[in-house]
């Protein structure tokens, strides 16, 4: 399988289904929903639904070159942290990056905003 954009702009190498995150691979994230409480954040009164939508988690070595944009100052430590969204040229939302040196050095892309090839 592939990932391209919406737009047909190819995303990915090959890649092969996997519980470990290799080059080459993906895994699947199911929905999820969860909340924290006062007790949770330790913060009076506090409390919050968290919706996680289903993503597709692809390593950072499984994109293909000029998909992921220069890395610029100022969005983590060595590389985009945090979930920074990535765009594709035609303004798709594709997915969040995490892949600072402290994290899992992936892309979570969204299903309903990619195409999957199969070929």
């Amino acid at each position: 399988m592939k990932i391209a954009c919406k737009c047909g702009k190819l995303l990915t190498k090959d890649l092969l289904p996997s519980s470990k995150l290799k080059s080459g691979s993906f895994s699947i994230q199911k929905k999820e929903k969860y909340s924290w409480k006062e007790e949770d954040s330790e913060i009076k009164d506090y409390y919050k639904i968290i919706h996680v939508p289903p993503r597709l988690i692809v390593p950072e070595k499984s994109i293909l070159d000029n998909i992921i944009p220069e890395f610029k100052e100022g969005y983590g430590c060595c590389n985009y942290s945090n979930g920074k969204e990535l765009i594709c040229e035609c303004t798709n939302k594709l997915g969040e990056m995490y892949l600072d040196c402290h994290e899992i050095k992936a892309i979570y892309f969204l299903p309903k905003n990619i195409n999957r090839i199969y070929s």
